[in-house]
């Protein structure tokens, strides 16, 4: 899968057609080759194999794998040429080329969350990331949709650091096209009205778990001795207008049946679950082991972050910025695909060899980051792709964890940055 991805990705970026479409200006990339050395093909593919270092280090890594020699500014001003929807739709088709092989009763399993960062310290950014006055740094706020079940990330958007969470999910659903069954998972600060019509509007089933402050109906279920209620909301104008939360979008009235499901935690804690599946199709038992499988969201984004570095942008234009994020979230699908071929073969070592394993094994994450970082660009440069997908697999095996499936605790992680120079 991961070969297809890359020579579907070095096929599009080959194409004129979509050249035309992503470049910025039209009189850009009109020389003979491309405008050679840095034609648009090869530029892109440069973004693509960014790993956050100074620009200088990966004009240097970048030249060894290309043997194209070009000066720092020259990167720079060639960037600009390129538009980022070039990378976003590179990932958006790419995404969809990796098989569903893994589904919850015949549904794929996807969940929504955000992760907040900063941002370079440039003026340009500051009037539309700059979350207040007194605010040191412009922040972003990336909102995204992910496949729990398969490791994939389906959809993203990029947006301000004050941006609400579910506005960012309306956003997504609003471009969304996948057809296919599926089920939403989602925590309890996205739980909102608008969000719930645009679910079930566009006939997309979900679950989320609710706060003790959404809606008086689910809250008197909460305080009733009924475990599986469908109740009745009926939202009028005259309600929105109380509403402490925005109602801007939310075609009123709006009257609709709302399925309240608790479920008892480990700790003897209730959690209010609330979702539109059927009672005849899915049980309570489903509906909490739907929930908790959104967790695997939280550990994509803690690799996402620590592991794959997103915050470490090189670019201090947005339009750069936005280049290197969808590029990250392809680098991010293409790395999953790839530990999950290094599990498999771990797996299969142990299983051979299982009078003499005290512990299960699986690939260590942050150490495949780095190995992977360091080989993008051979990747995206070299003839011998099947070649490099097997070295890079094999290296992956001899960088393993321990496996520890009663951890009911997330990770500690330094959430500050790492300093990063920007051009």
């Amino acid at each position: 899968m991961v070969q297809s991805i890359i020579e579907f990705i070095t096929a599009k970026l080959d194409d004129i057609n979509f050249k035309d479409k992503h470049k910025t200006k039209k009189n850009d990339f009109q020389r003979k080759r491309d405008d050679a050395p840095l034609g648009f093909a090869v530029i892109s593919k440069f973004i693509l194999g960014i790993a956050g270092r100074k620009l200088t280090d990966e004009n240097i890594s970048f030249g060894s794998e290309s043997e194209i020699k070009v000066s720092d500014s020259a990167i720079s001003q060639r960037r600009d040429a390129v538009q980022y929807t070039a990378f976003k739709e590179l990932f958006n088709e790419s995404a969809k080329m990796i098989p569903v092989d893994k589904t919850y009763k015949g549904y794929r399993l996807v969940a929504y969350d955000g992760v907040k960062g900063e941002l370079p310290n440039y003026k340009d950014l500051k009037p539309k990331y700059l979350a207040s006055e007194n605010a040191q740094y412009p922040s972003f706020h990336a909102v995204a949709k992910y496949d729990v079940l398969n490791k994939v990330y389906m959809q993203a958007v990029f947006e301000a650091g004050t941006t609400d969470e579910r506005e960012a999910v309306i956003k997504i659903l609003e471009e969304d096209n996948y057809m296919e069954k599926e089920i939403s998972a989602l925590d309890r600060g996205f739980p909102s009205v608008k969000l719930i019509q645009k679910f079930n509007n566009k006939g997309k089933y979900f679950v989320m778990r609710t706060s003790s402050s959404f809606l008086a109906e689910v809250n008197n279920f909460r305080k009733s001795s009924n475990t599986d209620e469908i109740i009745h909301v009926n939202y009028t104008k005259r309600r929105a207008a109380l509403s402490k939360t925005s109602t801007d979008g939310i075609e009123l009235p709006y009257s609709f049946d709302l399925r309240c499901v608790k479920i008892l935690l480990s700790t003897g804690e209730v959690e209010i679950l609330i979702t539109n599946l059927p009672q005849d199709e899915f049980s309570t038992e489903d509906l909490g082991k739907i929930y908790n499988l959104r967790w695997q969201i939280e550990i994509s984004f803690l690799h996402l972050k620590h592991a794959i570095r997103i915050e470490d942008f090189i670019g201090k234009k947005e339009n750069s910025i936005l280049q290197e994020f969808y590029a990250t979230l392809i680098k991010a699908n293409i790395l999953m695909q790839l530990t999950s071929l290094s599990d498999a073969k771990i797996s299969n070592s142990e299983s051979s060899n299982s009078d003499k394993k005290k512990f299960n094994y699986k690939t260590n994450f942050r150490a495949a980051a780095k190995t992977l970082k360091e080989t993008l660009y051979k990747l995206f440069f070299s003839n011998s792709i099947v070649e490099i997908i097997d070295q890079l697999v094999f290296k992956f095996t001899q960088r393993i964890s321990v496996i520890k499936p009663d951890r009911s605790f997330s990770r500690k992680f330094n959430s500050s940055k790492h300093s990063v120079v920007y051009r």
